[in-house]
């Protein structure tokens, strides 16, 4: 076992997945993406689009609108910000972008 099996566990299998993301490292930002496109409206969803265009325009971003989202939601908005850090996942970062840019303009 190799140091990256190490930190991942059974989360991935490398010699297969080598030039694809890890589905349990990559889970907030698909996860958002898709709450976004299934419920544009919703106030979280509407809380993770300014948040993520806040990200992506390195602009301001009010916290409180983390502690007005109930704590599963929370969650999701910090981990997409962990995620976030990871640059290395651009394609993952451009659809969440496009989504939340969409959901914006509705």
């Amino acid at each position: 076992m190799d140091d990256n099996e190490k930190f991942f566990g059974n989360c991935i299998n490398l010699s297969a997945l080598q030039n694809h993301i890890p589905e349990c490292i990559m889970r907030a930002i698909k996860k958002a993406r898709q709450f976004i496109v299934a419920n544009p409206k919703h106030p979280t969803a509407e809380a993770l689009t300014q948040l993520i265009l806040s990200l992506e325009t390195e602009s301001g971003f009010p916290l409180h609108r983390l502690y007005q989202l109930d704590l599963k939601d929370f969650d999701l908005a910090i981990e997409v910000l962990q995620e976030w850090r990871l640059d290395r996942y651009y394609e993952g970062k451009t659809k969440l972008i496009d989504v939340a840019l969409q959901a914006r303009d509705l």
